[in-house]
């Protein structure tokens, strides 16, 4: 198989049925400068690849012959199952608990003066306005936090899924 860059540009292009001067056409380069990147005297940049990829109709990594195989290492496999589950667990764990207690205690907040108002109606408590105010302060506040508590939860959501990705990296190789 075929596998310096040259020879990937010249088969694309022989493949599609153009010469190198009408490749040199669209490029607004020399028929000579095709001629060089296929003969491997010099490289097209990144772009000039780009472009001449979707003119021979090939992905950019067929193109350059880019193929890579993915090997799982044990190892890493070993050492990430060990670091998650000694270290990154715990830490995890008392994040969810935080975070719930958190949504928990908003939640509390913003029915309080529902709450305090069924307590006062139907059990030993009797009403005092002031306790009503309080209850009513404490569900605006809470109001308010939800919009915190929501990025708290989505940024940690993100970092949750990027720290997935990472382990996903380390394990193939």
């Amino acid at each position: 198989m075929e596998k310096d860059l040259g020879s990937l540009l010249k088969k694309a292009r022989v493949d599609k049925g153009l010469s190198q001067e009408e490749v040199a056409n669209v490029l607004f380069v020399t028929r000579q400068t095709i001629s060089r990147w296929e003969q491997n005297n010099t490289l097209p940049n990144i772009y000039v690849l780009e472009t001449l990829s979707q003119l021979y109709g090939v992905g950019l990594e067929e193109l350059i012959g880019y193929t890579k195989e993915k090997k799982l290492n044990v190892m890493a496999i070993i050492g990430s199952v060990f670091f998650n589950i000694c270290l990154f667990s715990g830490i995890f764990i008392t994040i969810v608990v935080l975070l719930a207690a958190l949504w928990i205690t908003i939640g509390a907040f913003i029915i309080s003066p529902i709450l305090y108002m069924i307590s006062s109606m139907f059990g030993p408590q009797s009403f005092e306005w002031y306790q009503l105010v309080l209850t009513i302060f404490l569900c605006m506040i809470s109001l308010k936090g939800i919009h915190f508590c929501k990025k708290v939860t989505i940024q940690l959501i993100v970092y949750f899924n990027k720290y997935i990705k990472f382990n996903k990296k380390i394990i193939y190789k």
